[in-house]
């Protein structure tokens, strides 16, 4: 089987791309009537707003910021068919494959993190293998196609994509090969109706970019995703923090910004808070540590935290459009909630 992409196609059914008497590929139109009459499935979440059904996503972050655990603890998840940190649910539970090539020592790692798992696994169907020899292109995705069907799996974690897509020749239109390969999964997945996530790495240097262009590569990858998570250090907060913000964006729905703490006894990461405004997490804490559930003005707020007045007046005025903190009364503001 050839998973060729055309360009532009995202009807789901795959194409002949051979040349036909020298005049290249054929391909089909339709008209509007005939595309409103198909019967095209709706993207659906396989886990509820974070992972993509029948398409290929991202989990991308810096090195050591806890990508792998997470990627795991969703492939947990999707196999036990337990809400994910026990917040968003599991559309449908089914088998797992983990796919481990980042880590030199990934199955002593894999094993670590599932044998302290909060959610026994002894008995989950998760299949893994760290011995792939194909490179990313039509060999490694027919034979995920081969794994899908012959265990009838609902998820494939793919750790990572750097390793796994081998090395550019020169010349390479960087661009068009990112969204090929990402195409060619995408298409692969909705094919085998499966929920591919790939977890990637962040590029160096790229801290002053919007997180969601932070992933190593071109644009073209970001492009090509059902949906994009990535997990991150606070740098508010000492690196031996276990906090960690994570970030969510998909086609088919709102962002989303969640904070997590890593629990260190089980390898995984617990359900803190969501919210739009989870970045400013830190200064939510530091207010809530300097004042408690006690009446505070903006002028105590930048004596007591060394703020400008500008700076002091912007996190209020997010905190409060995010339901974080409220205004009693003009001029005084209090905490919305407890910290977690």
């Amino acid at each position: 089987m050839r998973y060729d992409v055309l360009p532009g196609d995202d009807l789901g059914a795959w194409r002949d791309t051979q040349p036909r008497n020298g005049t290249g590929p054929e391909i089909d139109t339709i008209s509007v009537q005939e595309l409103l009459k198909m019967d095209i499935p709706k993207p659906e979440f396989l886990i509820e707003g974070l992972l993509l059904d029948r398409a290929a996503n991202m989990l991308f972050a810096a090195p050591k910021a806890g990508k792998t655990l997470l990627g795991v603890q969703m492939a947990v998840a999707v196999a036990s068919g337990q809400p994910l940190l026990g917040y968003y649910a599991v559309r449908e539970a089914g088998p797992v494959l983990i796919v481990e090539r980042d880590d030199p020592d990934g199955a002593s790692s894999i094993r670590e993190i599932l044998m302290r798992s909060p959610i026994p696994t002894a008995d989950l169907p998760i299949h893994f293998t760290d011995r792939v020899p194909y490179e990313w292109g039509g060999e490694l995705m027919d034979w995920i196609a081969a794994q899908v069907r012959q265990h009838h799996l609902r998820m494939v974690l793919l750790d990572s994509f750097t390793v796994l897509r081998g090395s550019r020749g020169r010349g390479v239109d960087i661009v068009k090969a990112e969204a090929e390969d990402i195409a060619l999964c995408a298409r692969m997945a909705k094919s085998e109706r499966a929920a591919v996530e790939i977890v990637h790495h962040s590029s160096k240097g790229s801290s002053g970019l919007s997180w969601a262009d932070q992933g190593a590569g071109t644009f073209a990858m970001a492009a090509g995703m059902g949906s994009l998570i990535h997990i991150s250090r606070y740098p508010e907060l000492d690196m031996k923090a276990p906090e960690r913000l994570v970030r969510a964006r998909g086609r088919h729905c709102a962002d989303n910004g969640i904070v997590l703490r890593f629990r260190e006894d089980s390898l995984d990461f617990e359900f803190v808070m969501s919210n739009v405004a989870a970045e400013l997490y830190p200064e939510f804490v530091k207010i809530g540590r300097l004042f408690g559930t006690s009446v505070f003005t903006p002028k105590q707020l930048t004596h007591e935290t060394g703020w400008s007045k500008m700076t002091a007046h912007r996190h209020l005025d997010r905190l409060l459009a995010a339901d974080l903190i409220r205004r009693p009364n003009h001029g005084e503001y209090t905490l919305a909630g407890c910290i977690g």
